[in-house]
Formats: structure tokens, C-alpha cells, sequence
């Protein structure tokens, strides 16, 4: 068997030297096999934006990982090898999450239906499909929905994707709340938070969990 090497890493982004570390197991690879040897490489964006600001205008940059494997091998002593990667990465944009509207669509005596249409700005280079959002919503203090969604929602690179929620209201006191606000056609003060987990078409970013917490005013649409 031979010992896991230790391997001392550097991140370049551009021009610029990111991150560097160490991995150590302490692990053996058995013999006469083939093993997979992972570098655990995790990047902030925001860290990366506050560093080098002129990133923030870019799509993807050149990046490098440059690896160095010490090992020791069994008769033969230490062995050093170096490996090197590169090609481009892209630059995650945080999304931009905005509720566009409460739409009333059914008014009945005991139940009233509301369609709730959220907006996702997605100014990444790479499309984004929403898998899951858990979410819950207040409207005037009150709590209409708490709930979640599987419905998948695709939404493209540098374009803006809508996210439609259906809730309905039953409960007797609420649904006399609601026809009031319905008739008042004046403005509701809502809050609308939950978490979106979101896929991405890059390779780099597999999964994205997005928390989100919005608060406003809306007129309700007939």
C-alpha cells in the first residue's frame, strides 16, 4: 500500500493568487488499485468581488489549480509530482428575488384563491432551474399560506424567470378579511419568505439553497 500524499494546492483567478491549503488524510491507497484524489476547493464569490473588484463585470475568468503530491513510496523514498489545471470559471451573480404580484383568482362564499407571482433576475451566464421553494406569507400581519412547491421553473442566463404560487384561503374569519381587502382596493402590506433550492446548467455550481425575506406593499389584481 502506499500512503495518501500530502498536497499542497494554489488557487490562481486571473492574474491573481486566491487560495492556498493543505490536505493531509493520512489514508493509504491499497494495492494493486486505482484510486480518485479530490482537493476540496471552495471559493466565495463575495470575497472574490470585494478582492477584485473588476470581476464583478466579468462572466468567467481564467483560473489555474496548481498541485503539488508528495509521496512516500515504499522502497524508493519520497516521490514528488505536480499537477496542473486551468480553464474557465464563471462568476456567480447573486439572484435578485422580487414579488411582482398578488393576483386574486376565484371569490367564492367559503374559499377565496390567490396566485402569488414571484420573479427571479438571473444576470449569470448559465441557466438556473428552480427544483423546490419551501415559503410563507403574511399579509397585513395576518398569515395567509405556509407551504412548498415542487413545480420545476426554468430560468434562462441574463434573463428574468416567474415563479407562480397558488394559495387558497377557507378558514371563515380570513375569508371575510380577504373580501374586505379585495373591496378596499387599497394596498396590503405583505411578507413573503421562505428558501428556493435552485440547480444550475454549470458545472463548477451544482446546487444553490437561496433563503429570501421580502416585505412590501401591493394592490391586489382583479
Amino acid at each position: 500500500s502506499v500512503e495518501f500524499p500530502t498536497i499542497n494546492w494554489e488557487l490562481s483567478l486571473g492574474d491573481h493568487s486566491f487560495i492556498k491549503g493543505t490536505v493531509d488524510k493520512g489514508e493509504k491507497f491499497p494495492p494493486n488499485s486505482e484510486s480518485i484524489i479530490q482537493i476540496p476547493v471552495k471559493l466565495d464569490f463575495k470575497d472574490a468581488y470585494a478582492r477584485i473588484p473588476e470581476f464583478r463585470n466579468l462572466n468567467e475568468v481564467d483560473y489555474g489549480i496548481n498541485a503539488d503530491l508528495d509521496f512516500k513510496l515504499p522502497i524508493f523514498g519520497k516521490s514528488n509530482n505536480q499537477v496542473v489545471s486551468k480553464g474557465m470559471l464563471p462568476m456567480y451573480k447573486a439572484l435578485v428575488i422580487e414579488l411582482e404580484s398578488i393576483l386574486l383568482t376565484s371569490m367564492e362564499p367559503e374559499e377565496v384563491d390567490f396566485e402569488i407571482m414571484a420573479a427571479i433576475v438571473n444576470n449569470n451566464s448559465f441557466d438556473i432551474t428552480m427544483e423546490r421553494a419551501e415559503y410563507s406569507l403574511k399579509v397585513n400581519e395576518t398569515q395567509w399560506a405556509n407551504g412548498n412547491t415542487r413545480r420545476q421553473v426554468l430560468i434562462a442566463s441574463d434573463s428574468v424567470g416567474e415563479i407562480p404560487v397558488n394559495i387558497s384561503i377557507k378558514t371563515s374569519n380570513m375569508v371575510s378579511d380577504a373580501y374586505a381587502l379585495v373591496l378596499s382596493e387599497q394596498d396590503v402590506r405583505y411578507e413573503f419568505d421562505g428558501k428556493l433550492v435552485l440547480r444550475t446548467a454549470s458545472s463548477f455550481m451544482n446546487t444553490i439553497e437561496l433563503p429570501f425575506n421580502l416585505v412590501g406593499t401591493k394592490k391586489i389584481k382583479l
